[in-house]
């Protein structure tokens, strides 16, 4: 008996054994376009972003989108006006006088205890504060005069410094800050630069540039420190206020010298 051999083709036509097996290969990918460049689209007349109309060959930055032709970057766009994302906006300039420094306490007291100095100087007839020479005799109606005049004369001197302090804020883009503290801490200054006054020098010229002189300094420095200002805008505001000061003078002097013609009569 013959012995079967084992069918190894599965059903298979043996033909199909000869034949190569396909393998289909994958297609090559596109080559990647290249980069865009600031080049490449200079003189659209359309965004490339969004394709909307830019109005011209020269525009640089997109309406619509914001999309910007130079930097090839879409920045943030509201109201017509171009924003930079990430920009800090400035921080609002401090005010001119702010609480601090001892608060409103601090120069009440010094004005406070400048005052009674003051008065009782010019009650007690001190010879600094009178031009006077020394054999002549201080009545009481030139004491009482004199330390009325001195009170009139700090008051308005704190209210020339209000208008300095408000011109002074102007021109520095800063706000003026609490009145009332201002108002304070002028008085305060003021009624120490008084306490000058008590120079008693044989010279009534070398008294007086003394006194300038000593007042000018004390001023720009106790305004720096009550208004944080520098050296330079404390000497500003010195000036601007001699200056009101000044101006207010010539009106007074103006309206007495007005009120005179009229007392007169034809």
């Amino acid at each position: 008996m013959s012995e079967e051999k084992p069918d190894k083709s599965y059903g298979l036509d043996p033909a199909d054994e000869e034949k190569p097996v396909e393998v289909e290969t994958p297609p090559e990918p596109d080559p990647p376009d290249p980069p865009v460049m600031a080049s490449h689209i200079k003189g659209l007349d359309v965004c490339p972003n969004c394709a909307s109309p830019l109005g011209g060959v020269d525009a640089v930055v997109c309406l619509r989108c914001g999309f910007d032709m130079k930097t090839l970057k879409v920045i943030k766009v509201e109201t017509g006006e171009t924003v930079v994302p990430d920009a800090e906006e400035p921080e609002p300039a401090e005010p001119l006088c702010v609480p601090g420094m001892g608060g409103v306490g601090l120069p009440a007291a010094m004005a406070g205890v400048s005052l009674v100095l003051l008065t009782l100087g010019y009650l007690f007839g001190a010879g600094g504060l009178f031009t006077v020479t020394a054999d002549e005799a201080i009545g009481f109606g030139a004491r009482v005069g004199g330390l009325t005049g001195m009170l009139v004369r700090i008051g308005g001197l704190a209210l020339a410094g209000m208008g300095g302090l408000s011109v002074l804020g102007n021109m520095l883009g800063r706000r003026f800050g609490s009145a009332q503290l201002a108002a304070v801490r002028l008085l305060g200054i003021f009624a120490v630069l008084g306490l000058l006054t008590f120079f008693n020098l044989p010279s009534s010229a070398m008294e007086w540039t003394m006194e300038a002189i000593f007042q000018a300094v004390l001023f720009v420095g106790l305004a720096s420190v009550f208004f944080r200002l520098s050296v330079r805008n404390a000497a500003t505001l010195m000036g601007v206020t001699v200056c009101s000061v000044i101006i207010l003078l010539l009106v007074s002097a103006l309206v007495l010298w007005s009120a005179g013609l009229l007392g007169k009569g034809p």
